[in-house]
């Protein structure tokens, strides 16, 4: 005869509290559960060894650990802390609305578009294409090791300088390149080992060499001072560069010539009236003649050819 088990009885009400607590172990070979709930006890483990299918909604509270390859084909909303270790290949949309951590390296194949402002504090290498259409602010080093072609204006402000190799470009205009300098704020506009450039003052400009000369022009000459010792002349309006006392000075009406010897080597002609202002004239190469004497010399020293016969 069959034991008759009274389920009314102690034991099984007393079994049955046990489950509503503890759970209980039961072997489900196939289950469908409908509007019901399942619960499973701190401590439980489930372990399912073929293919889990979740139609709707999958909320996970504690640590999620996958070990394995996980494919998100659709939207995936991750809120708290994600660490992943492996390969993660992310081939649609993926929007991170909070803070984005990533401390090893990081390959990005496709477009890469930042809205927002971005803060990159270490070492970063590029060697594509690095296109920026905004403004572009560099407070730190810039160190350009390939050719660099500048299509705009480039303009160094708030004290800026310029350099290339020998060459040095400073923002109150000085410009030196290797023994030449340029400077507008100087009187010397153009220094070089060879000789300067002098402007003193509006519509004034002399060249001069390093030691003896120079050419000076102005609204009034055009100067040429040459040989002696060198010294440089200023004033309220202009800048007197002098070599001692060669000069040839070209003027309104006249052409000045100051120096202890004039040497002509050719013919000299005059078409107006000359003048010699010195005590006399020299002239011992002159050709001689029988003929009587036909010069007429004036009290102020003027010559004519005498027509008297006497």
């Amino acid at each position: 005869m069959a034991r008759v088990v009274d389920l009314t009885g102690e034991d099984v009400t007393r079994q049955r509290r046990k489950e509503r607590n503890y759970g209980t172990k039961t072997d489900l070979s196939s289950t469908t559960v409908e509007r019901g709930n399942t619960h499973w006890a701190e401590g439980s483990n489930v372990n399912i060894d073929g293919f889990l299918g979740v139609a709707g909604t999958q909320r996970v509270t504690g640590l999620l650990d996958v070990t394995g390859t996980f494919n998100g084909s659709g939207t995936n909303n991750l809120d708290g802390t994600n660490n992943l270790s492996g390969d993660n290949n992310l081939t649609g949309p993926t929007e991170v609305s909070g803070s984005l951590d990533v401390t090893g390296p990081t390959n990005l194949d496709g477009v890469l578009t930042i809205n927002g402002d971005t803060t990159i504090t270490g070492d970063t290498t590029i060697t594509g294409l690095l296109a920026v259409d905004g403004p572009t602010t560099i407070s730190g080093t810039l160190d350009i090791e390939g050719a660099t072609t500048v299509a705009a204006d480039l303009e160094l402000i708030a004290g800026g300088l310029l350099k290339a190799g020998v060459t040095k470009i400073e923002p109150n205009g000085k410009a030196t390149f290797g023994d030449v300098v340029i400077d507008p704020n100087s009187i010397y506009m153009i220094q070089a080992p060879g000789g300067n450039m002098v402007s003193g003052a509006a519509d004034q400009i002399s060249l001069s060499s390093s030691s003896s000369s120079s050419v000076s022009l102005d609204s009034t000459r055009a100067e040429l001072d040459y040989k002696g010792a060198a010294k440089t002349t200023l004033d309220g309006s202009k800048a007197q560069l002098s070599f001692g006392t060669t000069l040839v000075k070209a003027r309104a009406g006249a052409i000045d010539l100051d120096a202890a010897k004039t040497w002509l080597t050719g013919q000299i002609e005059v078409a107006g009236f000359a003048r010699f202002q010195g005590v006399g004239f020299y002239a011992p190469n002159l050709p001689s003649t029988s003929n009587p004497p036909n010069l007429h010399i004036t009290s102020g020293g003027q010559v004519y050819r005498s027509t008297w016969t006497p």
